[in-house]
Parts: structure tokens; sequence; C-alpha cells
């Protein structure tokens, strides 16, 4: 634990609030949160709900796999690459095909809801192959999103062109009963405007349901590990805390004048105000602000910005 991350007992507080908010759905991601003391205790209040875990495979076991299932817990594996030493030189001490083989465990008990892949320089080139390696393994879906802020951010997000190869490619590779997930905001508008029609996900959830195809920044919560609440993953912007109240932090952010402005497409600049494609993207406000410091800026990711 880190040294300001929620007790268990702060833990299963939040957990207990958020139940009673009903939520569309909840991801548990990390770190690693197998790791996290009490997660059994937590998914269990959670039990009921749409719960997705986001792990990097490596605490995968017979127990676990049990245990997930039997909470109703379905099960995101993060893997980056289809090359073993492209994946372990990403994520550092992890074993490509001990990953794999975990895999294939939570694929055959049918808890493994898709495979995470993190679009990045060293990654975007190889979907097809990691398209391949998701239908030996049993996955039924991909979800492909786009990297976001983080260290050395700058130096591996794709240029609008990479960005373009990466959604063609995507596109062109789902055709062997592995669909996929594009995490992007201009990932729909791209399809209209290169016409490309292109199936819905067969394995739907809540979670790729949304009311909209456009940045869902201020529509969702994100919780840090000290409790800190965020509109966006992403955003180095914090609404409140999970000691408070959880109801109340929600309440808040949806009355939140600054953040209503953050999210109407009227208050964009740049190309994205006179894009015909405005009100069904937005364009990412993280992302965004990370490289512009601007939150209203057009998005420099876009591939459509030039047209």
């Amino acid at each position: 634990m880190t040294p300001d991350e929620l007790s268990t007992q702060e833990a299963l507080k939040v957990a207990q609030e958020i139940v009673k908010l009903n939520p569309g759905w909840i991801i548990i991601e990390g770190g690693e949160p197998l790791l996290r003391d009490g997660i059994w205790k937590i998914l269990k209040v959670l039990q009921g709900l749409d719960v997705n875990l986001i792990t990097n495979g490596t605490l995968i076991n017979s127990e676990n796999i049990e245990r997930l299932k039997d909470l109703g817990v379905k099960v995101m594996l993060s893997l980056d690459s289809p090359y073993p030493e492209v994946y372990e030189r990403i994520r550092t001490g992890a074993k490509f095909y001990e990953v794999l083989h975990n895999g294939e465990k939570l694929a055959t008990q049918g808890i493994l809801h898709s495979i995470n892949l993190t679009l990045s320089k060293h990654t975007y080139k190889d979907l097809p192959e990691m398209f391949s390696l998701a239908h030996s393994m049993g996955a039924e879906m991909i979800n492909i999103l786009g990297l976001k802020p983080c260290e050395e951010y700058q130096n591996q997000l794709l240029s609008k062109e990479e960005y373009k190869t990466a959604i063609l490619s995507a596109c062109e590779s789902a055709n062997n009963g592995v669909s996929f997930f594009f995490d992007e905001p201009f990932f729909y508008a791209c399809l209209e405007e290169w016409n490309i029609d292109l199936p819905k996900p067969s394995k739907q959830s809540k979670i790729l349901t949304s009311i909209t195809t456009s940045c869902i920044f201020g529509e969702y919560m994100f919780m840090e590990p000290n409790g800190d609440i965020k509109p966006c993953t992403f955003a180095p912007y914090v609404v409140g805390n999970a000691k408070e109240e959880v109801a109340k932090v929600w309440d808040s952010m949806k009355n939140s004048d600054f953040l209503a402005k953050i999210k109407s497409p009227e208050t964009r600049t740049g190309v994205c105000k006179t894009c015909k494609y405005l009100d069904k993207c937005k364009g990412c406000r993280s992302r965004t602000y990370a490289l512009t410091h601007d939150w209203f800026a057009s998005d420099p990711a876009c591939p459509l910005s030039n047209i």
C-alpha cells in the first residue's frame, strides 16, 4: 500500500456507498488490484453490479479464478504486445508466456471479458498479430486504449497519421471472431468520414454501450488509491475525496459549472469548433489539456483535424 492509500475499512465504506449509487459499471484497476489488501471483501460488497477487473495476469491462478467467477467479476487482461520481447520490455519483470497461459485459463472459465491493449509507438503496428493472439487465447474482444498522459507521454503518443493507421488496421483485423472497442472519442467520427461500416462488438457489456460516442470526461468518476475523485482517469483535476460521502461528490460533479463548460462542445476552439463531428466526438479533454494546457482547445491527436 502507498502511505496515503485508503484503509480496507475506508475502502469497504466507499464500496457500500457506490452500491447505493447503482452505477452502470465499475472498473477495478491498479497497479495490480489483486495485490490490494481486502480486495476480496471489496468485491464481495460490489457483487451484483457490473464489475470489471483489470489485471496484468501474473496473480491469476485456479483459486483466484474460482473466486472471481463466484463473485461475477469479468476480467480484462492487460497485454500490450503479441511479442514477448516487446511485452517484457514494457512490463519489467513480467513473463509473457505465463500471462498468456493464465489468460487461456480465464477464457476457459468464461470470465475473460477482453484483452486491454494500450497504443504506443511500440505497439500500434502489431494489431493484426494481436488479434490473432487473442483468437488463439480464446478472447472474444480487444479493448484498444489510446495512450493517455503518463511518464514519457509525448514520446510515445501516436501522431495523427499513426492513429489513422491503427484505426484502419483494427478494422481490417477484426475478422476472425475477435471484435474490438476502440477507446477514442474520434473513432466513430473517423469511421463515418472514411465510410467504414463496422459491426458493433459481439460481447457487449454496459461499459461498451455508452449513451455517447464522445469524450466521457465528467460522465463518470475515477478514484485514486488515496480516495481523490476525478472527472477522468487522466485529468489533473480533483473534485473531492471518497472520505467524504461519494454521492455528494458525484452531485457536486454533476452540478459543476466548470465541468459543464469543459464538457460542452460549444466551448471548443480551433479545428474542433467547426468540425462536423464535434457533437459525436468533442475530443479527448485530458489529452488535450496535457498537450496544450487548455481545456477547450482542439484535440491535437485527432486524425480528422486536417480535413
